[in-house]
């Protein structure tokens, strides 16, 4: 188990310790004001509130994790370490019995005193004494073990000022704040990883190929299939799921008992409807969907034109299943001559590109390449590719808005992280607050004064007035203001939206 890991699961630890009313007891009155600053570890592991000119070192082992958070004399701070149980031992007496051994070599006067254990012996409390450099130090230990982890916290500070520092400690330990960036990172630099392959262009080596009766010629990659006769092209590759195809389809709307390759017998269907059919029967592929179709009048009067036939064309943009149950996109061209008279027959042209769904913008630009130098002996079927190329395009440019919108799936996903860490920043402030003995209050009436209560008075943020007395103490103090009683009632700063506009000034 990783020390980052180890830091995580101590989490459950770190909420059974401060929630036992025998952790922390301030006897005294609050700490004077301490400027305080939120720090965060590089690897994006824990946040910790603490004095700003205060040093904080980390380490992390295969098996256990720590965190150090003290001052420039290194005898005034916190300790907070966490380890795997390898050992499987149950009695936090034990340890703290192996913890004194070792600090008395360091430290020949340590002493305990007051030493508490609860009934399973899961918890071990301790008051501590010792001298540091000619200082007399006070402090505390606390050890927590199951069958899992063993979990340990101290704090020290010299005699003289233990009591003006125990408010600090508190504060430093309840605000130790676990999350975990680097899967949120992982997930990051997944999404990062998906961009960077839908959009980097697909790379092969192009050749070019030529029809054996000399209808059509055409770049292709060099790897890439294709089949060329009388201007029919197909070129692609099965492995890859992307290819470019110019052909058309003779149909019969009655069956005449008369099977030729490549003649189709159905009934006449409009081009929606055709490319479905054309896409099973030739490409063999399945849940075909035609997401958009746009009727392109203009090729219906060319065709009408130069074919001398009815027409329906339209423009299509497909999502189809290939052979190996991959997820393709694709835009066709696609045309439909509606049945003679009499003979039933009609036919169809099919004109398109299609490529992995995921890739289809990578591979947009080579599927460009290969129509741009399609050459075939017909102007209106030149001009029919040209068309083609425009719808290309105009799905790249969809596909590139897809992926704009992944990016912003990504900014998304950071802004509700960072929420999320805000918030547990709240809870922490606001746990602590209750353990500590102390509420907030706003006055509307003072323009959004913060007044601060604890177990002693309340004290006006703005002025540094202090009310003492049973009134205006935590437990009796009901939010009437201490200027303006007559006036006005005071709103308890209870939700995470005060606490973001008055106590962090967001």
């Amino acid at each position: 188990m990783s020390g980052r890991k180890l830091f995580y699961l101590s989490i459950v630890l770190f909420s059974a310790v401060t929630v036992s009313s025998a952790l922390f007891n301030c006897t005294s009155g609050e700490q004077k004001s301490i400027p305080m600053e939120k720090w965060v570890s590089p690897q994006g592991v824990v946040s910790v509130l603490k004095p700003k000119e205060w040093n904080v070192e980390e380490n992390y082992t295969g098996n256990s994790s720590s965190i150090v958070v003290c001052d420039d004399s290194r005898i005034t701070g916190i300790t907070f370490f966490v380890s795997r149980n390898d050992s499987g031992i149950r009695d936090s007496l034990c340890l703290l019995g192996e913890s004194v051994k070792k600090n008395r070599k360091k430290f020949p006067d340590f002493k305990c005193n007051n030493t508490w254990a609860a009934r399973d012996k899961s918890k071990a409390i301790t008051d501590i004494s010792y001298t540091a450099k000619g200082i007399p130090v006070l402090g505390k230990f606390y050890y927590f073990v199951n069958p899992n982890q063993v979990l340990f916290m101290s704090y020290q500070s010299p005699g003289d000022k233990f009591s003006k520092h125990k408010g600090i400690f508190l504060t430093i330990l309840n605000n130790i704040n676990f999350y975990d960036q680097y899967e949120e990172q992982k997930r990051s630099r997944s999404i990062e990883k998906q961009v960077m392959q839908a959009v980097q262009p697909v790379q092969a080596q192009m050749v070019w190929r030529q029809a054996p009766d000399g209808s059509a010629r055409f770049m292709a990659p060099a790897n890439w299939q294709y089949q060329a006769q009388k201007g029919k092209t197909l070129v692609g590759s099965e492995q890859e799921d992307a290819g470019f195809v110019f052909t058309s389809v003779e149909s019969f709307a009655k069956d005449h008992g008369v099977r030729v390759p490549g003649v189709l017998i159905s009934r006449y269907l409009p081009p929606d409807q055709f490319v479905g059919l054309f896409l099973k029967q030739f490409g063999k592929a399945g849940n075909v969907q035609v997401i958009e179709k746009i009727p392109d009048h203009r090729t219906v009067q060319q065709a009408a034109q130069v074919l001398r036939s009815r027409c329906e064309a339209q423009d299509l943009v497909v999502k189809f299943s290939s052979k190996s149950g991959r997820s393709c996109l694709s835009t066709f061209k696609v045309i439909t001559a509606r049945p003679a008279l009499f003979s039933g027959q009609w036919w169809s042209i099919v004109g398109g590109f299609w490529a992995p769904e995921s890739r289809f913008a990578a591979y947009a630009p080579l599927l460009e390449k290969i129509a741009k130098s399609y050459q075939v002996n017909d102007v209106w079927a030149k001009n029919y590719i040209q068309s083609g190329l425009a719808n290309l395009r105009r799905l790249k440019q969809k596909t590139q808005q897809a992926i704009q919108k992944l990016h912003q799936a990504r900014y998304d996903q950071q802004r509700s992280w960072e929420a999320n860490q805000a918030r547990k920043d709240y809870s922490n402030w606001k746990f602590s607050q209750y353990l500590r003995g102390k509420t907030s209050w706003v006055s509307d009436l003072e323009g959004g004064k913060v007044y601060h209560t604890d177990s002693w008075g309340t004290k006006d943020t703005w002025t540094g007035d202090y009310y003492e007395g049973s009134p205006y103490n935590y437990v009796n103090f009901k939010g009437r203001n201490p200027k303006h009683p007559s006036l006005e009632d005071m709103q308890e700063i209870n939700s995470f939206e005060l606490y973001q506009k008055y106590i962090q000034g967001q």
